[in-house]
């Protein structure tokens, strides 16, 4: 088992890699209304770039990142999709069309595919059974935090120097997260965590008892359930913010160019 200063910079570095995931993804969700003007996109294509055309591809990529993630070196395969997700990031800033801009958000897609199941089996591998709670939900505040960011950034770097821009700014810095993840990372043995057939065998013995009987005060059970609702609630309001400024700025790019074309 690594030392632990070790295994919480691993973690650390895992963290900031989904955070910047997240930042990543969500961009594209602050800029419909200037993607609307300069390249003409419809409600259905916009809708298709910023949901579709990524969740799809994650999904089906996530599965075969899954495989790899079994049989590769996992600190390599990370360092590959952070480049990949990082790089496609930037090139959206350089799109001039809508099926540039879907193979763009693609590849951003596949390259997030390999964050999810090499960060879950490095951090099984990195810390015990009765540390892996912690350190899993430690990995997981990145994921409210970066939608909050990619939203913050997105909208504050569009308004001040463009979509463009914002794209760029945003998606180069991750091939530096790449480099410092291939440098400082360390690959851990697999399954150095797991404790001794003999000892599961043990802790099987203790039954349904073991289970019905409670770990946590209520005071601490109750916190931990209004931790779950607030993050939920979060991700629910900022994607339900998301999609209905596109429904603004979408309605009041039409609204303007009827009132031009009567004028």
């Amino acid at each position: 088992m690594p030392p632990p200063p070790r295994r919480n910079a691993t973690l650390c570095l895992l963290t900031l890699t989904l955070l910047v995931s997240f930042i990543d993804r969500n961009l594209l969700s602050t800029m419909f209304e200037p993607l609307n003007k300069e390249l003409g996109l419809t409600d259905s294509q916009l809708g298709f770039l910023s949901g579709v055309a990524f969740s799809v591809c994650g999904a089906l990529f996530g599965l075969a990142m899954g495989w790899l993630t079994d049989r590769l070196n996992r600190k390599h395969l990370l360092v590959c999709g952070i480049t990949v997700w990082s790089l496609a990031t930037a090139a959206q800033g350089l799109a001039t069309s809508y099926w540039q801009l879907l193979l763009t958000r693609v590849l951003v897609g596949i390259g997030e595919a390999t964050g999810g199941p090499v960060a879950h089996s490095m951090i099984c591998d990195l810390f015990p059974p009765d540390e892996r709670g912690r350190a899993l939900s430690v990995w997981n505040t990145a994921i409210p935090a970066g939608t909050l960011l990619g939203l913050l950034l997105g909208g504050g770097i569009t308004g001040s120097l463009g979509w463009r821009a914002a794209f760029i700014i945003v998606g180069l810095p991750g091939v530096v997260l790449a480099a410092l993840v291939g440098l400082c990372a360390r690959e851990p043995v697999r399954g150095g965590t797991e404790r001794p057939h003999e000892e599961l065998l043990e802790s099987d013995d203790e039954g349904w008892s073991a289970m019905l009987t409670p770990t946590s005060s209520p005071a601490e059970v109750n916190t931990t359930t209004w931790q779950t609702t607030a993050l939920a609630a979060l991700r629910f309001h900022t994607d339900g913010a998301v999609l209905a400024r596109g429904r603004r700025s979408s309605w009041r790019g039409r609204n303007g160019r009827r009132r031009a074309s009567s004028c």
